[in-house]
């Protein structure tokens, strides 16, 4: 009875505040993701936190709408991209000063140049984009062709501006790379994705292939001003660099509750999630997966537009059947809780900074705690529990004054044993994959990205990624889908320790802009394994047609 007046009462609340729904989020791999981040660090536009991703669409217009007004002298580049953006993010704009279609198809559909259909109300609002991703390749340590063949629809829209809703639904069929072959073999998990299926086709050629279904959906109430929520099957991503090492977005789906505050310079976001402890194609029979549970916490501190400060603390737990609910504390510590408890649980705690210098330039990191001693620490001696990671990067805006060429530089450290724990079921990953780093742990890692828009519609990107990590057979913390209790030492634990293995891979693409958000896209990669003496090359080239879709990485971990 308690639990019905609480949701009566709250369903009452969010239909009679006059509060805007805001919370519609933006899609991390769209193509304006790096203009967004390279107009905040020109102009420190953005009020919202920027660590928090994907970041909501409300906050993208306001900022650049108020750009845009201003006094500021943008070029003619600049401005494009801000054009490009209240395209895509129109929710808001008024008749007047929407941007519209010259020639509207069959005068409903593309009225507006970023939306199929659209339905604009004062009680309703509706935006309908069909998706896209069609490209052929070769590898060349393969026979059969690299192959992606996605098709989806995406919709999003709100009710009486206080509820929304955003849906995204992907078919996909796709030859992969022979090293993403390797580990998807190995984890039974296609990167960001869920179950999958054979896929062959005498039409194309095709023999094992993949066949996968990838939908994210989410219902969000603006429950007032500075609070909302979030209902939905989706995943997260905290930080603001090419990787995350306390959240991100590598893994499948997963079911969560989030709550959002915001509140002056103060953010304050609560993840509540279901995850399975392996993939479904892991059980070989039509079982019922194994569950395990997150609870997350997030404060950011934004003193001002140019320096941002968040602190993150996490748990991740096995319950049999149901959630612990402790854990559902929007605001204690969730360390003093898994000590009350009796310590089963693993608790991880984290910080995340960013800092726009000059306005030409941002400094970010990460620091990452799984256990930490500080006596064992200065003792120096490789005690096996001192597992952290950290991160350190920076992106240099219209580098040597050439008008928007960007660089960016990042490295990533973690200590073996990371993200583990005592058992194979609470540690850090989800359906088979890490819920931080691509690489789980003992590795370090230089990735070095440049990018360069000569015309309004042409993209150069380059990417050079070099990591090193420790392998073997042990357990020497590599794999953290192990259970640490197997180790074979609790001292001399090193960084990289084990059989070395270097990897690095060098990434070109040309991407070309025909119309709004359709692309041609052209990729080629270089990549180079090491272990030991033993060297394997291999050579990638993609071609594609790529509509409303981000671009997807020829080697994507």
């Amino acid at each position: 009875m308690n639990k019905i007046i609480i949701v009566l009462g709250l369903l009452t609340l969010v239909l009679t505040n006059t509060t805007i729904a805001q919370n519609l989020k933006t899609n991390r791999n769209s193509s304006n993701q790096h203009s967004i981040e390279r107009l905040d660090i020109m102009y420190n536009v953005l009020e919202s936190h920027s660590a928090l991703q994907a970041i909501y669409r409300y906050d993208i217009y306001n900022a650049v709408s108020k750009l845009q007004d201003s006094s500021q002298n943008l070029d003619a580049k600049s401005q494009y991209d801000i054009q490009h953006i209240l395209i895509d993010n129109n929710d808001w704009q008024t008749t007047e000063g929407a941007i519209t279609s010259n020639k509207p198809f069959l005068k409903h559909f593309y009225k507006t140049p970023g939306q199929l259909y659209e339905l604009n109300e004062a009680s309703f609002g509706l935006k309908i984009n069909p998706i896209l991703n069609l490209s052929y390749g070769k590898d060349s340590n393969k026979d059969q062709y690299l192959f992606n063949n996605q098709r989806g629809v995406r919709f999003r829209g709100h009710v009486d501006n206080k509820v929304w809703f955003d849906f995204n639904l992907i078919e996909s069929q796709s030859v992969f790379t022979a090293q993403q072959d390797a580990y998807i073999e190995q984890q039974k998990a296609i990167p960001g994705n869920g179950f999958y299926k054979p896929y062959d086709s005498d039409v194309f050629k095709i023999e094992n292939g993949y066949d996968y279904l990838n939908a994210t959906g989410t219902f969000g109430l603006q429950i007032s001003k500075h609070v909302s929520m979030q209902l939905g099957h989706d995943k997260h991503f905290i930080g603001n660099g090419i990787r995350s090492l306390l959240l991100s977005d590598f893994s499948n789906n997963y079911f969560f509750l989030r709550l959002n505050t915001q509140v002056g310079k103060l953010h304050y976001q609560n993840i509540f999630a279901e995850l399975q402890a392996i993939s479904a194609n892991k059980e070989a029979n039509d079982l019922l997966l194994p569950k395990k549970y997150m609870a997350a916490h997030y404060l950011s501190f934004k003193p001002h537009r140019k320096l941002e400060i968040g602190l993150f603390e996490s748990v991740i737990f096995e319950r049999e059947n149901h959630f612990e609910f402790q854990y559902l504390n929007p605001v204690i510590l969730f360390r003093t809780v898994e000590q009350g408890l009796g310590s089963p649980d693993n608790v991880l705690l984290g910080l995340n900074g960013k800092w726009n210098i000059f306005n030409t330039a941002q400094l970010y990191g990460q620091l990452m705690l799984d256990e930490f001693k500080l006596d064992e620490l200065i003792a120096n001696n490789g005690w096996w529990a001192n597992k952290y990671a950290i991160q350190a990067g920076t992106k240099y805006i219209n580098a040597f004054k050439v008008n928007h060429l960007d660089l960016q530089a990042e490295a990533n450290i973690v200590r073996p044993y990371t993200y583990t724990h005592r058992d194979s079921v609470a540690n850090y990953t989800h359906y088979g994959q890490t819920l931080a780093h691509p690489l789980g742990a003992n590795f370090i890692e230089l990735l070095l990205k440049a990018k360069y828009k000569p015309t309004n519609n042409l993209y150069l990107t380059g990417s050079l990624t070099l990591n090193k990590k420790g392998n073997s057979s042990n357990n020497i913390g590599s794999n953290i889908f192990e259970p640490y209790t197997s180790r074979s030492s609790d001292y001399d634990t090193q960084l990289l320790q084990g059989t070395r293995t270097s990897n690095t891979t060098l990434q070109l693409g040309v991407n070309y802009e025909i119309k709004h958000n359709l692309f041609i896209d052209f990729d080629y990669a270089i990549n180079e394994q090491k272990l030991d003496l033993t060297k394997a090359n291999s050579n990638y080239f993609r071609m594609g047609l790529r509509y409303n879709m981000g671009q997807q990485s020829l080697v994507s971990y």
